[in-house]
C-alpha cells in the first residue's frame, strides 16, 4: 500500500478491453509477412499506455537515481536497432521483488529490482531488454490479440464476490486479488520466446554486446525459480511464469550465439564491477514502503498503522489497497485510502452517494465510534443487482489526516458467517507503538569484496549477509562449494533498519 495522497485510481481498474474492429494483416517487421492482427498501431498506443498507468497505479515504479538513468540509457541504446521502429520505447524499473521483465503494448519495457538483482553484466541485462524488444517489434501482443478475438491483457480474473455487482464497485472489491496475479501481463508461448530470444541476441550483437549472455542470464534465471521452489520463500509471478522456458532454450541459445557474428562495443559501465557499482544499494525482497505483512498482522511503518487480518486468509499487499479473502473467494475484506480526507462520517456519505449511481444500495446499520483511539464511522450495507445481492461491512477510520476505508463483503446467504470477522479485522485498526515500528527492516544490495581461500560461507559471515549460501551463489553465477581468489566482487544482501522515507507529491 503506496504512501500517497488520496486520488482518483479507480479508472484503472475498470478497464474492459473490447474487441476492436477488424484491421486485417499488418507486415510483421521481423519476418516480414503478412500478420493477421485485430489492433491498429494506434490502437496498440493507446491500449499500452492504459496499461502503463496501470503498472504505474498497482505495481509501482521506482527511481533509483543513476540505476534507473542507466537502464534507460542501455534500452535506448538497443531500441535503436529494433526491427520495428514505429513506436516510442521507454524503459523503467518496477518495485517488484520477484525476478521479472515485461513489455507492454506500444513500446513500454520494464524490468523488475529483482531481476537486477540477480543480473550480473551489462552483457545480460542487454540481452534481457533487447528481448523484451522482441516481443514489442514481433507484434507478439496484436497476434495474441488476433488469435483470441479480444485482448487479455487487462482482464482480471472473475471472483465470486466482487462479481455479484460488477462494474466500479466490483472492480473496487476484486482489484488487489487481480493485482496479486498481474494480470495485465501477458504470457507469451515458446514459439514466442524463441523468436524474441532470436531478435534480442541479434539487436545485443549489433549493438556490440555478447549475445551468449542470454543464455547465461536464463541458467541463472533458471537455479534462482528451482531454489525458490523449492523452499519457502513466498512467491508471486516470476519471469519463467510470463515467459516459459525449458532446458533446450538455455542451450539453444548458448548455441545460436556462438555462431552469431559480433564485435565488443562500448559499455555504459567498465566490466563487471562497473555493473555490481550501480546495483549497490538496491532495495531487496519486500519494500516496508509499502507495508509489510507479518503472517496476518500488516504494519505500514510510514502511514504509522497496524492492522489485523483474519488467520487463514489469503493476503495480498498492493500499491493500491491491502487485502485478505478465504479460499474459495466467497468474501474480502479490503484495507484502501479514501479518495476524501473528510470526517469519516462525510466519507461514508460520499461513497454511498457514488455507489448509488450505478447500484441499488440500502444502508442499514449505521454508527459514530472509535477505534483505537481513533475517530471511526461503521455501516451496514446491502447492494442489489440483478446478478445477486452483496453485503458490506464498511468501516471510515481517520489517522494523520488520512482517512482508511475498510470493506468487508460478502453474498447475502455467507454474510452472517464472516460478520464477526469483518468487525474484528476492522477493530483491530490501530497506531503503531515505537517498538513495532523500530523493529522493521530492510534489506540492500551491497558489493563485498572477496579474501583470498575465502569460500561464500566466510564471506557471509564476515559481511552479515542474510541470503543463504545457496542464494549468494545464483545470485553471483558461482558454484556453492567455489574457493574465491581475493579478486571477486560478490553480491549481499544486508538488512538494515528500515528509515520512514519523507512524503512527496507523486509518492
Amino acid at each position: 500500500m503506496a504512501v500517497a495522497s488520496p486520488r482518483p485510481w479507480t479508472r484503472f481498474l475498470v478497464l474492459g478491453i473490447a474487441v476492436v474492429q477488424f484491421n486485417g494483416c499488418a507486415q510483421n517487421p521481423v519476418t516480414g509477412k503478412r500478420d493477421f492482427v485485430l489492433m491498429s498501431p494506434e490502437e496498440e498506443s493507446e491500449l499500452g499506455a492504459e496499461a502503463a498507468l496501470m503498472v504505474e497505479a498497482q505495481i509501482g515504479t521506482i527511481d533509483a537515481g543513476a540505476l534507473s538513468t542507466y537502464v534507460a540509457d542501455l534500452g535506448r541504446r538497443l531500441a535503436a536497432h529494433s526491427p520495428r521502429q514505429d513506436v516510442s520505447y521507454s524503459f523503467a524499473i518496477v518495485d517488484m521483488e520477484e525476478p521479472n521483465a515485461f513489455a507492454l503494448p506500444g513500446g513500454y519495457i520494464y524490468v523488475s529490482r529483482g531481476l537486477l538483482a540477480i543480473t550480473n553484466s551489462e552483457d545480460e541485462l542487454a540481452n534481457v531488454i533487447a528481448h523484451e524488444i522482441g516481443h514489442v517489434a514481433a507484434l507478439h501482443h496484436a497476434r495474441q490479440q488476433a488469435r483470441t478475438a479480444g485482448f487479455g491483457l487487462l482482464t482480471s480474473p472473475v471472483r465470486l464476490v466482487g462479481g455479484l455487482v460488477g462494474g466500479t464497485i466490483g472492480a473496487l472489491i476484486e482489484a488487489p486479488f487481480a493485482v496479486a496475479g498481474y494480470s495485465f501481463i501477458a504470457a507469451h508461448g515458446r514459439g514466442q520466446e524463441r523468436e524474441a530470444d532470436h531478435i534480442a541476441q541479434d539487436i545485443a550483437a549489433q549493438v556490440g554486446y555478447d549475445p551468449t549472455a542470454l543464455s547465461t542470464f536464463l541458467s541463472t534465471l533458471q537455479r534462482d525459480t528451482d531454489l525458490r521452489m523449492g523452499g519457502d520463500v513466498p512467491r508471486r509471478v516470476h519471469f519463467f511464469d510470463t515467459h516459459p522456458s525449458t532446458p533446450e532454450r538455455v542451450k539453444t541459445a548458448m548455441e545460436r550465439g556462438m555462431k552469431l557474428p559480433w564485435t565488443r562495443g562500448s559499455t555504459l559501465v567498465s566490466g563487471r564491477n562497473g555493473f555490481l557499482d550501480l546495483l549497490a544499494g538496491l532495495l531487496l525482497g519486500l519494500n516496508p514502503a509499502e507495508g509489510v505483512f507479518d503472517d496476518q498482522l500488516f504494519r505500514h511503518p510510514d502511514m504509522d498503522f497496524a492492522m489485523s487480518f483474519p488467520d487463514g486468509w489469503e493476503t495480498v499487499n498492493t500499491r493500491m489497497a491491502v487485502a485478505a479473502q478465504v479460499s474459495d473467494g466467497r468474501a474480502n475484506i479490503t484495507l484502501v485510502l479514501d479518495p476524501s480526507a473528510d470526517a469519516p462520517k462525510a466519507c461514508a456519505d460520499s461513497f454511498f452517494a457514488e455507489v448509488a449511481k450505478e447500484v441499488n444500495i440500502e444502508v442499514a446499520e449505521t454508527q459514530s465510534l472509535e477505534v483505537g483511539g481513533l475517530p471511526a464511522y461503521r455501516a451496514v450495507a446491502a447492494m442489489r443487482a440483478t446478478s445477486g445481492t452483496l453485503y458490506l461491512d464498511l468501516t471510515w477510520i481517520r489517522h494523520n489526516d488520512l482517512v482508511f476505508r475498510i470493506v468487508g463483503a460478502a453474498p447475502a446467504r455467507s454474510f452472517d458467517t464472516y460478520r464477526v470477522a469483518f468487525a474484528n479485522a476492522a477493530m483491530s485498526f490501530r497506531r503503531l507503538d515505537r517498538v513495532e515500528r523500530e523493529s522493521i527492516q530492510e534489506t540492500r544490495l551491497r558489493v563485498a569484496k572477496a579474501r583470498a581461500s575465502e569460500n561464500l560461507e566466510a564471506l557471509s559471515s564476515r559481511t552479515k549477509n542474510a541470503w543463504s549460501v545457496e542464494e549468494t551463489a545464483v545470485v553471483n553465477a558461482l558454484e556453492v562449494d567455489a574457493v574465491l581468489s581475493g579478486t571477486e566482487s560478490i553480491k549481499v544482501a544486508v538488512p538494515q533498519t528500515y528509515e520512514k522515507k519523507p512524503a512527496t507529491a507523486d509518492s
